[in-house]
């Protein structure tokens, strides 16, 4: 569901019209849907308009049908049903030759790497100078590399968080779990025509007395709406909530902007927009507070380097201060859902960077000539879908929470748990004695230059096993 949940900023995408309509559902129809966002509403249009062309007689209708719906199973982050759409728009004789690089980019977020490199290649031999097909070629190579030399992060379904809908954007303050839900106790009952679900609102997890996650509930107050909510960051103290809302209007394309919310005894208060700047055309979303609180990082797809890039805005004097983090970050492709962990190490998702398919998350430091060094999660962090939204616990703990589609083939977003286990560094062997007979029981002193002396004993067998810490000389 990563790219089409109104929370994600959209671009609006261009629509001819054919000039043969069919019975029931048009053309027209499915084109507007389309222009307007409405990626669900229109994937079903045209599949059914595509079932009633002719594959003889109605060849070129039939691929700018399949290309559209192609776009649409796109944005809702179904690449294995994008793939054959673009197969069938290529087998019609679409005539426009990039759309190979969308049929590579759908193997490619299913994790068909070959397939994908192959797509790649072939779309290079006839646009060579196309830098972003390059770089995703290169992520194509690398990607069963990554996956085969995985870290030691350990992730695991968050089962606790997750509902039969989507459920995405984690995001901690203090103790508290905060994050976006699609699932059917939201507040209104009308459903999305760009996800084919309920708007998301914004939902909170708590621990009880012995420690434990209890369910998520809706946020107490006047935060939620019938409107989308959510994918939200908080300022230093906790009190201020920066989140994202889309409001439907049927005369225009879905846009977002990012709002305030203000916390009151446990209430958080109607949502009021926050102005970056005067242009109106663009869509805003996505805030990440600095831990500092000096600066807001965003998403927008305002004139950058492409698609959707990352931008910041200083929230004490907001006025000159708005820049995008540049060509090091953003790429002609989509950079989203920034994160904050440290005023110098930024997270955030790409699908322009090399990568495992969809979006991935990354790494970004700040360097002390003021550039970024940016580096994949790698797997299993990341896989071949989109993997986004990502939140840490404690800024000195290699644990949190992130969002990802992997193994749901709706395109439906689920949280997933992530740990860095502490290394455990261990000392073993045998005592034996000069005849090389095992020496049971055999008492063991290990000093270490941390002034430690640790005592142990060998097992009856000899054998010893004794844990030592990192950093210490023994």
């Amino acid at each position: 569901m990563t790219r089409l949940t109104p929370l994600i900023i959209y671009t609006a995408l261009s629509a001819a019209l054919l000039l043969a309509a069919c019975s029931g559902a048009k053309i027209s129809v499915a084109d507007e849907q389309l222009s307007r966002g409405e990626y669900f509403d229109a994937a079903k249009t045209y599949r059914k308009i595509y079932n009633k062309l002719s594959p003889r007689k109605q060849r070129e209708q039939r691929a700018d049908v399949a290309y559209k719906m192609a776009e649409c199973h796109r944005l809702l982050g179904q690449d294995a049903r994008a793939a054959t759409a673009y197969q069938n728009a290529l087998r019609y004789g679409y005539p426009d030759s990039s759309i190979i690089l969308r049929l590579a980019q759908a193997q490619h977020g299913q994790g068909a790497y070959a397939k994908a490199i192959d797509s790649y290649e072939e779309y290079l031999r006839l646009f060579p100078g196309d830098n972003n097909a390059s770089r995703q070629l290169s992520g194509a190579r690398k990607a069963a590399e990554l996956k085969k030399n995985r870290t030691r992060y350990v992730v695991r379904n968050a089962t606790t968080f997750n509902s039969r809908r989507s459920d995405f954007a984690p995001m901690f303050n203090g103790e508290t779990l905060y994050l976006s839900t699609t699932n059917e106790k939201v507040q209104g009952t009308a459903r999305s025509e760009i996800t084919g679900m309920k708007r998301s609102d914004i939902w909170m997890a708590r621990k009880n007395e012995h420690g434990a996650w209890q369910r998520p509930e809706p946020v107490e107050g006047d935060l939620n709406s019938e409107w989308d909510e959510g994918i939200c960051s908080f300022s230093p103290d906790g009190s201020t909530m920066y989140l994202t809302r889309a409001e439907r209007n049927p005369s225009a394309d879905t846009g977002t902007a990012i709002y305030t919310s203000s916390r009151q005894d446990a209430q958080w208060s109607a949502p009021v927009k926050f102005d970056i700047t005067a242009d109106t055309l663009s869509s805003y979303g996505h805030p990440a507070v600095s831990p500092s609180g000096e600066w807001l990082y965003f998403t927008s797809d305002m004139p950058g380097y492409g698609g959707k890039d990352l931008w910041r805005i200083n929230l004490k004097e907001r006025s000159g201060s708005l820049e995008n983090l540049g060509e090091a970050i953003n790429t002609p492709g989509d950079e989203m859902f920034p994160y904050m962990l440290t005023d110098s190490i930024m997270m955030f998702a790409s699908d322009g960077h090399p990568g495992l398919g969809g979006l991935d998350i990354f790494r970004a430091t700040l360097t002390p000539s003021g550039g970024w060094l940016v580096e994949n999660m790698g797997s299993p962090i990341n896989s071949e879908s989109d993997d986004f939204g990502i939140t840490y616990a404690s800024p000195g703990r290699e644990a949190g929470y992130f969002s990802s589609n992997r193994g749901d083939s709706r395109g439906y977003d689920h949280l997933y748990s992530f740990e860095l286990p502490d290394l455990r560094i261990l000392i073993s062997g045998w005592v034996l004695d000069n005849d090389e007979e095992p020496v049971p029981n055999a008492i063991i002193r290990i000093v270490g230059n941390d002034g430690s002396n640790q005592k142990a004993y060998a097992k009856p067998d000899g054998s010893f096993s004794i844990q030592l810490q990192r950093g210490v000389n023994y």
